[in-house]
Formats: C-alpha cells, sequence, structure tokens
C-alpha cells in the first residue's frame, strides 16, 4: 500500500515539474520573440519607447544658391538658403530634432552606404529610389553640360554615337543619364569617371584637352561659368532638351519612424510659406530662375 502511494505521488511530481518546465519554456519563447520584435523595430524605436529622442542626421549639399555651407571663425559648419531653411521648418512642424552635416554627390554610387537619415534637395532617379523614399518635389532642374568654346555645341547624336570623351562625376544625375543612355546604346564609349567631391573640379578636368564635355546639372554649369577665365573658353554644351530631375526631402528605407504623408504635409506648409518664397526668389532671382522650376505644392 506504501509503495503504491509512493509511486503515485512520485507520478505526480514528475507531471507537475512537466508542466513547470513547459511553462518556462513557453515563457521563454515569449520573451525571445519579443526581444526579436524589439531588434526588428530598430534600436531607436526601442529607445524612443522608453522615452528617448532620436536626432535624424540630415545631409544636405553645397549646392549654392539652394544650399550653402559656411564655417564660423571656430570651424563649424552650417547651412544657408532655401532648402536647409525648409529642412528647418519641416523638423519644426514634425516635432522631431535634427542634425546637418554636408554629403556629397558621390556618394550616390553606392547608396546603401549612405548613413544619413534624410536628404533634403536629393534629386529623384529609379536607382536612388531603390533606396530612399521621396517627398513631393519641391524644385526641377535639367540636365546640361559643359564644352570648349571653340567647339561647336552637342547634338544628342554626337553624344551618343561619337567618341566623345564624356566626364562625369560618378553618383551625380549626370553619371547615371551616361551610364543609362549613353553607356547602354555605346558600351565602349569614352568616360571619365571622376571621383570629386566637387562638380566644378569635374569640370575642371576640360582644362586637360583630354576631354570633349563634362555633364552635370544645369545650375552647377552655369555657376561654373561665372568664373570670368571659364567663361571665354567654356560654353553650355547642349542646345536641346536634356531631362530634368525632381530635387525631394528623401529619407533612406528602414528610417520606419518617419511618415511620408505627414512629412508632405509639413512639406507644403513649409514650401508655400511667404517668408520661404521670399528667400527663394532672393536666393534664385533672374540668374538663376530660368535654370530652376520652382513647383508649387497645393495645401
Amino acid at each position: 500500500m506504501l509503495v503504491a502511494v509512493l509511486i503515485g505521488a512520485a507520478q505526480i511530481y514528475q507531471e507537475e515539474t512537466k508542466n513547470t518546465i513547459g511553462w518556462l519554456l513557453g515563457r521563454q519563447s515569449i520573451l525571445i520573440g519579443d526581444a526579436r520584435r524589439m531588434i526588428s523595430g530598430g534600436i531607436w524605436t526601442v529607445r524612443e519607447r522608453l522615452g528617448q529622442r532620436r536626432t535624424y542626421k540630415v545631409g544636405c549639399f553645397n549646392y549654392s544658391p539652394l544650399s550653402k555651407s559656411t564655417h564660423s571663425e571656430s570651424g563649424e559648419e552650417s547651412y544657408e538658403g532655401p532648402w536647409p531653411q525648409l529642412t528647418r521648418a519641416i523638423a519644426q512642424k514634425l516635432d522631431i530634432d535634427i542634425q546637418i552635416s554636408s554629403i556629397s554627390a558621390t556618394g550616390f554610387e553606392y547608396p546603401r552606404k549612405i548613413t544619413h537619415d534624410i536628404v533634403v534637395g536629393l534629386f529623384r532617379t529609379a536607382w536612388r529610389e531603390k533606396y530612399f523614399h521621396f517627398s513631393d518635389p519641391v524644385h526641377r532642374i535639367r540636365l546640361q553640360g559643359i564644352c570648349r568654346r571653340d567647339r561647336p555645341r552637342i547634338t544628342k547624336e554626337e553624344l551618343i554615337d561619337a567618341n566623345l570623351g564624356v566626364v562625369v562625376q560618378p553618383g551625380e544625375v549626370g553619371w547615371e543619364y551616361v551610364r543609362d543612355e549613353v553607356l547602354s546604346a555605346k558600351p565602349k564609349h569614352k568616360v571619365k569617371y571622376a571621383p570629386l567631391s566637387d562638380t566644378h573640379e569635374i569640370m575642371s578636368l576640360l582644362l586637360s584637352g583630354d576631354w570633349d564635355v563634362a555633364v552635370s546639372d544645369e545650375l552647377s554649369c552655369l555657376q561654373f561659368l561665372e568664373k570670368a577665365d571659364y567663361a571665354e573658353r567654356y560654353q553650355i554644351a547642349f542646345d536641346w532638351a536634356l531631362p530634368s530631375y525632381s530635387a525631394c526631402v528623401a529619407v533612406r528605407k528602414g528610417v520606419a519612424s518617419i511618415d511620408m504623408n505627414k512629412l508632405n504635409r509639413a512639406l507644403r506648409e513649409a514650401r508655400n510659406d511667404p517668408g520661404f518664397r521670399e528667400l527663394e526668389r532672393r536666393c534664385l532671382g533672374d540668374k538663376y530662375g530660368g535654370a530652376v522650376e520652382k513647383l508649387s505644392l497645393s495645401a
């Protein structure tokens, strides 16, 4: 009788132990699942749940007059112009903290390596859309080129079919155009990829005489020709219509905490602000107004 009781008690204990272990294993699975979801949501999502504010890294081009980099006596960098002001206004309306720092178009040869959360004034292209969400466009700017003044302007057929020496900056829209339109038609075309940080440095390669045309956006081309010595020797290369590109506020894919619908609403409000429009008018004026199409955004 005693033996039967002991055996029964042992069986009950064994069953209860199994239940306890099962509950612990189940709880462990739930905790692991919660941890995985927290990690997949990103470290900043966790921090935001804990009440910590995120500071978003904003990339800004040194692209005068729409965006101009200045340095204080202490060496601190700041940005002025329509694009930085627009960015600050959007951040205020979205109640987010931002830190603006410089970015170069060269980095967009490999967009996956870009570490900025937001890029202001980024031209929208199919290549960049793989890695960024784009806002409604603020400006639209045409593609153009620079060639020597002692030669005729370059036709579309000549650009594609002739053995011209073409200079482009990797990652810039001129590079995308030459890659997609010129090299796809003639893969062995003579192209110089100049990994320099300044578009004006790219164009100055024409001074060597070994290259025929530098392809870039029209605003950069016009600014290049403002230098008296360059204007005497160089000219706008194309008198036919090249593509135009929309300049937008871009958010890197994976930054899930920024709602693009809310960003676009904030953008429209900031874009239509009289103060912004006056700044835009002063910066572009008649000199650049023909190269930059100002887009109206309905409220």
